[in-house]
């Protein structure tokens, strides 16, 4: 669960954000700033409620009802919001890709093997 969730949240943080760029112009700054951080505001205050609803509730469920009731309720809401975001995808704004991502990662790794006999120095602080 831990590790979905750690794949979701990042990802639409920015989806979200991507949603409000067509809806202001670019000359007001000021209510781009204002849109973006109540769409951040809430983002987690939502997010942190529903969560802590979500712990609280399915223990209760999971405790009084077994583990299979437990788990069947988080599956069936997964396969209903994955259901409902599919269905509503043609609405949605989407950004077109800047670079490709394959070519970041290659660089990346082509990075990595050219550097990989420089020395580390023992005591290294790393400027901290």
């Amino acid at each position: 669960m831990s590790v979905g969730a750690d794949g979701i949240r990042p990802c639409s943080f920015a989806f979200g954000a991507d949603q409000f760029n067509q809806l202001v112009q670019v000359d007001d700054l000021k209510r781009s700033m204002k849109i973006l951080q109540t769409f951040f505001n809430w983002y987690y205050v939502s997010v942190g409620i529903l969560i802590m609803l979500a712990v609280t509730i399915m223990v209760y469920i999971q405790n009084e009802k077994g583990w299979v009731v437990g788990f069947g309720i988080p599956i069936v809401l997964m396969l209903f919001s994955s259901t409902m975001f599919f269905l509503g995808s043609r609405l949605y704004i989407k950004m077109k890709a800047k670079s490709s991502l394959f070519t970041g990662f290659a660089q990346v790794i082509v990075a990595t093997w050219k550097n990989r006999h420089l020395p580390i120095l023992a005591n290294a602080t790393n400027g901290i």
